[in-house]
Formats: C-alpha cells, structure tokens, sequence
C-alpha cells in the first residue's frame, strides 16, 4: 500500500524494503520517522542512488541504507540486487560489523563496470536507545535503587 504524504508509511516487522527505483513518501521505522525519496536521472527508471529501509522481527532493530554506485541502468540494478538480498540475510542480525563487510562483498561482486560505490548505514535499536535520565527500575535491575532528591 503507497503512503500518502499525510499518512507515513508505517513499515511492518521483516520487512525490507527500498531500492534504486522512483520514489517519495514520508516513512516511520522503529520510532524513526523521515522522508524517503529518490529520482533517477530522465530517461533512465532505475538510477545509481539506492536507498533500503529495514525492520527485524521484533520491531526493535531498524536499519536504513543509502549508496551511490557509480553509473546507471542493469549494472546498477544488479548491483541493487546483491545489496537487497545482503539485508535481507542480515535483518536479524544485530552486529552490524558482519552486514558491512557482506555488503562491501556485494558491491565486489560482479563490479565489471562499476567504477565506485560509497555508502551509509544506520542501525538504530529501539528498546536499546534511551536519552536522558535512567529511570529507576534501570538502577534496580543494577541491583541498587537510587532516589533522587524529589523521590524519583
């Protein structure tokens, strides 16, 4: 189902999704929320800027990918190809080290052609991110409970 610009795409545990094809949409991803859009240049419909949105299966790990692989057309998509199934094989995967060097693998493989490729990845865990003051059950699992001075 596209998402509207009002209404973000709201993406669902195991999903992966993205690609080096036309898009916009607003999109939330485990309390992330952003705007995915990409435009390959005319005439081409599949271009070299790739962009994938990723969530495991408990909805606490997200992962966003943006590369851009030197050139355009089948090369490109091929190379979309590898970097989606890479993802895919690691969306469970909380170390992120082991993704990196299976996705540098897929920019390798089968490179004829493809002069560079640089990327970003994001791994965000949800349950595992926190800002601000612990609260105090934080500090009885530590086994020690500390108040502060307004019985917090």
């Amino acid at each position: 189902m596209p998402a509207t610009e009002s209404k973000p795409y709201r993406m669902s545990c195991l999903e992966l999704r993205g690609g080096n094809d036309a898009v916009a949409y607003p999109a939330e991803i485990a309390g992330l929320a952003g705007w995915v859009s990409s435009r390959p240049l005319s005439p081409a419909t599949h271009g070299g800027d790739l962009h994938y949105l990723s969530l495991c299966s408990r909805g606490e790990l997200a992962r966003v990918v943006l590369a851009d692989v030197a050139g355009h057309g089948e090369l490109v998509s091929a190379v979309a190809d590898r970097l989606r199934e890479a993802l895919r094989q690691n969306v469970e995967r909380f170390d992120q080290s082991i993704l990196i060097r299976e996705l540098n693998d897929a920019f390798l493989q089968g490179a004829e052609g493809v002069q560079f490729a640089t990327a970003f990845v994001l791994s965000y865990q949800s349950k595992l991110m926190s800002c601000g003051i612990p609260t105090r059950d934080t500090f009885r699992r530590c086994g020690t409970v500390r108040e502060n001075g307004n019985g917090r």
